[in-house]
């Protein structure tokens, strides 16, 4: 037992001053062949490890075996199945005179003395991330880097060590231990690899042991150490130099260790930023892609004469796709052709347009955030000789974005309007560009690609078989879906290289450098098929070993296993671990992003001008990193998305939490102009960081703007996320109105996308209401319902909708809020029409119009998504219509589509143009109803308004069928009644069937024709749908009339007459009239 009783992890006692009583530490986990004997004891013996798979033996660090991959499970009398190799540093820390006050004191106040000293020693080490592995009488063994690793844990040991030695020179005054004088002590530190964990098995098993070199020689420098001292190696040094004062002393010859070491003496904290060392390696040279190459290459010829094309070059991550493209490009500038670059990530993923934005802004020489008042001018100057329309830099100003410069008013177009009109210009300055001199446009990592990213592409792809461009995107191959809309694809898949060319690539990268044919062999069957894998083995090995410390290794040498990483990410981490100041440097641009300001960079990173442009050129030697753009806002970027994910995933989780931290913040004060145009940026940061309240406001804002420009998947999605960060808080009175706002914000979203009936709407807008009903605030339930009220109204029964309606106009009539109480008694008609209502609908939708007041209907615009005075127009057109005021109908048709469009919001604008369509339907104008609905096709492609695509489709297929083309107006006609099915709407499906049918009886077909109305009469039932029974009844009779049975048909009109004129639908009964009057003058048989 030790001396105050705890089992130490080895047999140790109290050491005698000036004997060799240090704790032996076998090196075998450090590199040293197998079964050899141990250099420091004789009584050592290193063993392998066997692979339990396929019996290969592993150096005793590996983690997986090298013939077979499997894990290895660590056998008997070696490493346990714990253990593992790391880089630690290790901490000695030893009380000075422990054996002089064993003689002056009672064994109980020695016990007192040295447990007051090993509670100190471990609460400092502990609060630093340190972990005190064992005690051997008064001295403390402790780790920096295990079992949790930190990229700093060398500053910690020694910051730790500082520490102490002051804590334990006041301790005894402070504890008021029975000692003449203060406690003194001193410490070693030293930093390196080790095997660390459970070693052994059975009886023999030590846990937590440690094997390597390193803990001797902190051990050894320890007992260096003068009192109330820290001395760390030279090792240790290089990694805290930017931390800490140090005094260099002579190096010293350490017993057990060949080589002299350095050492420093700690004197004081200078609490700055560290980082660890590399060196710089050759790019992959090109081989075995002549077939894929010469396809490029065609394209490239083709593109020169105007016949280009788009390729998609795809494969796994490292198999050689921007190797490929960088080979293709140095060719085509040498055509004299001009190239165009840019790439998507994953942090931006929900950014729309984020790397055509990126590209512009560094095509037009401007940086990410350039606010410099010459940017217009310049933006001026670059499309000059272009040929451009008038508007093209105000458009391109606005959208990249640059500040105006005094005078200069922004366009005066509606978001839709500006979204759309950037569109074309974009599309033009890059047919331009290829007018002047074929372009290469290369668009790396389409997998991350953003919706609205991937909406340009299919646009500009249409037309380029036409042109003198020739595009190339690249991506990983399970992301094959992301290519269907685009056009003229053109598919090269990259398959991993068989081994002659990975030996042949290995050959280049070696060349003028050794490398023994066994380790070449080794580092080709560990690459497999893979390029970056084996570029970077090859970079690991002479990184390692030095660039000629490989030079004079013949064939028959017996040469140690170098401790090759065995995955293309540990290869990377490893590269990024032997950085100096470039580590941290890399670390912190990691979770910026894959490209990174350094206006950010420099507010996260606390280091001088000196330093950070000392990092920096680090990682671009080294090339890790390379100028993305330069002047105003210079940015960086990884080269690889892999140095990317792999620089992040090296950190610690709370370490990475306290970055993202750090970098929102300094988004906010260092690059407020990046935040406006792009909150996701900072959002995401916060949401790293568990700041979940501030990232939940900032995805909110995120999703405002992206439902603003009309990126209505992107608004989708950083809804979600606002939300996911507010369910994880506590509830108060502000996170539920939050809770409320952004539910239904997301519900009025997926209103644009999904449809009115969809289940997730309702899902959605119950949970606000449920929210709202708690908070007992009335215009947020207000809103709510207003969404389950739409929901109802599509999809039905109308009877509930009316309720909800009724009991919405209650409550807005209590805010005494106009907006409010006019789109509550819109909503309120247009359900009194629907179901079958007319009259009182048309009394309440003229109500709504004369309260509405367009001054002050952005509020409620921006929380329903829908602006009440176009709806209510358009509503009362096709009223007016049901009613026989065509004039009227018309009249305020066209007002609710100017309306729509001075507004510039895109939904409202689907539903008064679908709604348009349906008037010029009823008004039997074919060419009005085509132009409508053609109109309204478009927009809602573009913005996947699925439900209005969808009655537009339908309405399309109406006028084919009227233009004489039958069959295929039919069966655009049934495309849109199964979208619209799809939507989960029931509103509109009687009249759709209705028409359908109609046209039915026109091909003659009249048998289907009346299946057809026997579903539009159970829908109608179903859903309590009234207002289009009438003209069901109408179209009985006229099918049923063509098939014989002129009573029956005249019992139909009658019917139908009837309801027609207790509806007051003034149209209908017109048709109604002249369909009974017909019957009458047929012939009977």
């Amino acid at each position: 037992m030790s001396p105050l009783g705890q089992q130490p992890s080895q047999p140790a006692g109290p050491r005698a001053r000036g004997s060799d009583s240090t704790p032996h530490y076998c090196r075998s986990a450090a590199g040293m062949r197998p079964w050899v004997r141990c250099r420091i004891s004789p009584d050592c013996e290193e063993t392998v490890m066997e692979c339990s798979a396929c019996g290969t033996a592993n150096a005793v660090a590996a983690n997986f075996c090298a013939n077979c991959g499997h894990r290895l499970k660590i056998s008997t009398d070696t490493a346990g199945g714990g253990a593992e190799r790391r880089q630690i540093s290790v901490m000695f820390c030893d009380l000075v005179g422990s054996t002089p006050l064993s003689e002056q004191l009672d064994p109980e106040d020695l016990a007192a003395v040295i447990l007051a000293y090993r509670s100190a020693v471990r609460d400092i080490a502990t609060d630093l991330g340190g972990y005190v592995a064992r005690y051997v009488g008064d001295g403390i063994l402790i780790y920096f880097g295990y079992p949790h690793a930190q990229e700093d844990d060398a500053v910690r040991a020694v910051r730790a060590g500082l520490r102490i030695v002051q804590e334990i020179a006041t301790l005894a005054q402070r504890l008021k231990l029975p000692v003449m004088s203060p406690l003194q002590s001193h410490i070693g530190i030293h930093t390196g690899l080790v095997v660390i964990g459970d070693i052994g098995s059975g009886p023999m098993v030590e846990h937590h042991g440690v094997v390597g070199e390193t803990p001797n020689v902190a051990a050894r420098i320890e007992k260096l150490a003068p009192p109330n001292n820290v001395l760390i190696s030279g090792a240790t040094y290089d990694l805290v130099a930017f931390h800490f004062r140090c005094i260099r002393l002579e190096p010293q010859r350490i017993e057990g260790i060949s080589r002299t070491v350095d050492v420093y003496r700690v004197d004081e904290d200078v609490g700055r930023l560290v980082g660890l060392g590399a060196q710089a390696g050759d790019p992959t040279p090109l081989v075995d892609r002549t077939v894929e190459l010469g396809l490029l290459r065609d394209g490239w010829i083709r593109a020169r004469r105007r016949n280009g094309g788009l390729f998609v070059l795809y494969g796994e991550p490292g198999v050689g796709k921007s190797r490929l493209t960088r080979n293709l490009t140095a060719m085509a500038t040498g055509d004299g052709g001009q190239t165009l670059f840019c790439y998507c990530s994953r942090e931006n993923a929900d950014s729309a347009f984020f790397p055509i934005v990126q590209m512009v802004r560094a095509e037009f020489g401007l940086g990410p955030a350039d606010e410099r008042d010459g940017a217009y001018r310049h933006l001026v100057e670059v499309l000059d000789d272009m040929a451009m329309p008038d508007d093209a830099v105000d458009v391109l100003a606005a959208f990249l974005p640059v500040p105006l410069p005094w005078g200069v008013e922004p366009p005066r177009l509606s978001p839709e309007g500006l979204r759309r009109r950037v569109l074309e210009v974009l599309t033009l300055w890059f047919y331009r560009r290829a007018e002047e001199r074929p372009v290469l446009f290369v668009l790396e990592d389409l997998h991350w690609a953003d919706a609205s990213t991937l909406e340009w592409l299919e646009l500009v792809s249409r037309n380029v078989m036409i042109s003198k461009l020739m595009i190339v995107l690249t991506m990983r191959s399970e992301s094959g879906h992301l290519l269907a809309p685009l056009s003229n694809v053109r598919e090269i898949a990259l398959e991993r290289l068989p081994p002659e060319y990975m030996l042949q690539l290995c050959g280049h990268l070696t060349e003028s450098r050794a490398l023994p044919d066994s380790l070449r062999r080794q580092v080709v069957e560990r690459s497999d098929g893979n390029p970056l894998f084996l570029e970077e083995q090859v970079k690991t090995i002479y990184e390692t070993a030095g660039k000629t410390g490989l030079a004079d290794v013949g064939d028959s040498d017996v040469h140690e296993p170098l401790d090759i990483p065995r995955s293309l990410r540990g290869l990377l981490t490893a590269r990024l671990d032997r950085l100096t100041v470039g580590k941290t440097i890399a670390q912190i641009a990691a979770v910026i992003g894959r490209e990174f300001p350094i206006s950010v960079l420099s507010g996260v990173a606390l280091l001088s001008n000196e330093q950070l442009s000392n990092g920096l050129r680090e990682l671009t030697q080294s090339d890790i990193i390379y100028p993305s753009s330069t002047g105003a806002g210079t940015t960086y970027a990884f080269r690889h998305s892999l140095l990317h994910e792999a620089a992040y995933q090296i950190q610690l989780r709370s370490r990475r939490q306290d970055y993202h931290g750090q970098v929102a913040r300094a988004y906010l004060s260092e690059a407020p102009r990046i935040v406006d145009t792009q909150p996701e940026i900072v959002a995401h940061h916060f949401e790293r960081a568990g700041a979940r309240e501030s990232s939940a406001r900032y995805w909110y804002l995120a999703g405002m703007r992206a439902r603003a420009q009309s990126a209505y998947q992107e608004a989708a999605s950083h809804f979600r996320k606002a939300l996911r960060q507010l369910e994880a808080l506590p509830t108060t009175p502000k996170s539920l109105r939050d809770e409320i706002h952004i539910t239904v914000a997301l519900g009025s979203t997926l209103i644009a996308t999904h449809g009115y009936a969809a289940p997730e709407v309702r899902i959605v807008y119950d949970r606000a209401s449920e929210l709202a009903e708690k908070s007992g605030q009335t215009h947020e339930l207000i809103a709510s319902l207003n969404g389950v009220l739409a929901f109802l109204q599509v999809r039905g029964p109308l009877s509930e909708a009316f309720s909800l309606a009724t009991r919405i106009v209650d409550l807005a009539k209590g805010t005494e809020d106009m907006v409010l109480i006019a789109g509550a008694y819109r909503r309120l008609g247009w359900c009194c029409f629907c179901y079958g209502r007319i009259a009182e609908g048309r009394q309440h939708l003229a109500h709504a119009a004369e309260l509405y007041d367009p001054a002050k209907a952005k509020t409620y615009v921006d929380v329903h998504n829908a602006d009440p005075g176009v709806l209510g127009s358009i509503n009362v057109a096709w009223v007016e219509w049901f009613g026989g005021d065509v004039d009227r109908a018309r009249e305020h048709s066209r007002r609710a589509r100017e309306a729509a469009r001075a507004l510039g919001h895109p939904l409202s604008l689907a539903y008064a143009l679908t709604m348009s369509a349906a008037v010029a339907q009823g008004l039997d104008d074919v060419e009005a109803t085509q132009t409508f609905a053609t109109e309204a096709i478009a927009l809602a492609t573009r913005n996947a308004f699925a439900y209005w695509r969808a009655w537009a489709t339908t309405l399309q297929g109406w006028t084919m069928a009227r233009k004489g083309q039958l069959e295929a107006g039919l069966e655009t006609m049934l495309t849109g009644l199964r979208a619209y099915e799809e939507t989960g709407a029931q509103l509109f499906k009687p009249y759709v069937l209705t028409l359908i049918a109609d046209a039915y009886r026109m091909l003659g077909r009249n048998s289907e024709g009346l299946a057809f109305l026997d579903d539009a009469a159970s829908c109608a039932l179903h859903a309590e749908v009234r207002f289009y029974d009438a003209e069901i009844l109408r179209i009985r009779g006229e099918l049923i009339a063509v098939l014989g049975d002129p009573a029956e048909a005249e019992r139909c009109y009658r019917q139908a007459l009837e309801l027609a004129t207790s509806q007051g639908a003034g149209s209908l009964r017109a048709r109604i009239e002249a369909s009974l009057g017909s019957v009458r003058r047929r012939p009977t048989a």
